[in-house]
């Protein structure tokens, strides 16, 4: 899927089969079609991709961090911090977000 992202004029890729081994990843046999000369407009993804663009490493008290947008297996642990989050006067506390109950969050 990256690379379709990467290269929107792909139109189709079949790729089979693939075989991943401890060094890597080859495919045996594989066929990619591109869109035509006319086609004008290539078409965008219906989901965005992830932002890896964004995902810097960091020095942070002395620690190495990466700082990174947020990722779906990343739920569990926000539901955590904000468990044990101090809140600030101000801030919205009654929200389903600020009591870790992401499942109430309208997705």
């Amino acid at each position: 899927s990256v690379m379709v992202v990467d290269h929107p004029e792909i139109m189709e890729c079949d790729i089979n089969p693939l075989i991943a081994g401890p060094d890597g990843i080859v495919s045996l046999d594989s066929r990619v079609l591109l869109h035509g000369p006319e086609v004008k407009e290539l078409p965008q993804p219906a989901i965005r991709p992830y932002p890896y663009q964004y995902s810097k490493a960091r020095d942070f008290a002395g620690k190495k961090v990466q700082i990174r947008p947020v990722l779906h297996e990343d739920e569990e642990k926000l539901e955590k911090f904000y468990q044990q989050a101090t809140w600030s006067r101000g801030c919205d506390t009654t929200s389903p977000v600020s009591k870790g109950k992401s499942s109430e969050v309208d997705r």
